[in-house]
């Protein structure tokens, strides 16, 4: 089966939606059941084409990025030339707009497409009187849309519409990278060359508007630990103001983009992620099952997203109201003083990210999707 991905970038561009589409299209690979390919826009002026294992990538020359919509001319001949090549099934995650245009003007000649509603577009609503109705087109013609929680489909203003062509496939984490018997040992090591601080508090993501870093530095401004940010966003240097002002200098770390190959290590030399974010612009929190398979408790909001079906309540870590700064405050101290009911959230997490969140669940679940939609009747 080929298998043809539409999505704004590939990895290792930086965000929990690329990270997702690569694992499942290396999974899907690995299953030796499908040949799978991207057509993306690149992070620079040039076109190239690369493999990531067995996954062909087409990047598109983007000439800027306004708005956060990527200026890529080329893109809609790039998916011409892949619909050359006779995809079985085009798989489109929303938002895209590239990939949305691209998909109208060719929709006659497109295979079954395969929608993932990643989430509601929220800061750029100054377009949504023409990409809606487009977004409204695509969801009507698309023959399977996947959600990765039901709260994805009653918190958007576009999916309960078509509810009955749903489907919920949690985004997995590839488990045993993160259960490498090595990545306790080396975050260890991590932690000391940070200067062996007593209690670290971790986040992971980029730095912008909706993952609430401005309440998380409010938030510590009460609390003995130390405050670690791996990513890097646009937001850094306000963030860097605000911990000055805030005498946290000395105890913030603003790390930047952390390689691939450290994250396992980066998340057990934490004592607890905090995912602080604000807007619905988060739908899941991917970095949250990437902590809970170390064993790690999470403090997370408690958007009407999936941020709080991953991440739950008292089972697996806490969560609080968002942009509540006394909460999160409150949070992070209960899980960092009190150790025994942080080790029984930990544990409980890592149990629930095997039972619930493997990639091969979601690789095998995608898969067979693809497969029913490819088989039903033009």
């Amino acid at each position: 089966m080929r298998i043809l991905q539409l999505t704004k970038r590939a990895w290792p561009h930086r965000g929990g939606i690329e990270r997702h589409v690569r694992d499942l299209a290396t999974g899907l690979s690995a299953t030796g059941e499908a040949t799978v390919e991207m057509v993306v826009a690149a992070g620079a002026p040039r076109s190239r084409t690369w493999f990531d294992g067995q996954v062909r990538i087409d990047e598109v020359a983007a000439f800027g990025r306004p708005w956060s919509l990527d200026l890529a001319p080329g893109y809609l001949g790039a998916v011409g030339r892949a619909l050359d090549r006779a995809p079985d099934v085009v798989h489109l995650h929303e938002p895209h707009p590239l990939g949305l245009v691209t998909w109208a003007a060719m929709r006659h000649r497109m295979p079954p497409t395969v929608v993932t509603w990643h989430a509601d577009i929220t800061r750029q609503r100054l377009f949504l009187p023409v990409y809606g109705p487009l977004q409204r087109l695509l969801l009507r013609e698309a023959p399977a849309i996947i959600a990765q929680t039901d709260r994805h489909v009653s918190a958007s203003a576009f999916l309960p519409a078509v509810a009955s062509k749903c489907h919920v496939i949690p985004t997995g984490v590839d488990v045993a990278r993160y259960l490498d018997v090595n990545a306790p040992m080396a975050g260890v090591t991590m932690r000391r060359a940070w200067g062996a601080p007593a209690r670290v508090v971790l986040f992971v993501g980029r730095l912008i508007y909706y993952k609430g870093l401005p309440v998380l530095l409010d938030a510590m401004a009460g609390i003995d630990a130390t405050l670690v940010l791996a990513g890097e966003g646009r937001d850094r240097g306000a963030l860097e103001a605000q911990a000055s002002r805030l005498g946290l200098a000395g105890r913030v770390r603003f790390l930047g983009d952390v390689p691939e190959s450290d994250l396992p290590a980066l998340y057990h030399a934490c004592d607890l992620l905090v995912l602080p974010s604000t807007a619905i612009t988060e739908g899941f929190g991917l970095v949250q099952l990437e902590a809970m398979a170390c064993a790690k408790p999470v403090v997370s909001t408690r958007l009407p997203t999936g941020v709080a079906v991953v991440n739950r309540d008292g089972v697996t870590g806490l969560t609080v109201p968002p942009g509540d700064v006394a909460a999160l405050a409150k949070a992070i101290s209960r899980l960092l003083d009190d150790r025994a009911f942080a080790a029984a959230c930990g544990a409980r997490a890592q149990a629930r990210v095997l039972a619930e969140f493997s990639r091969d669940q979601m690789v095998a679940d995608t898969l067979a999707l693809y497969r029913a939609v490819a088989r039903r009747p033009a």
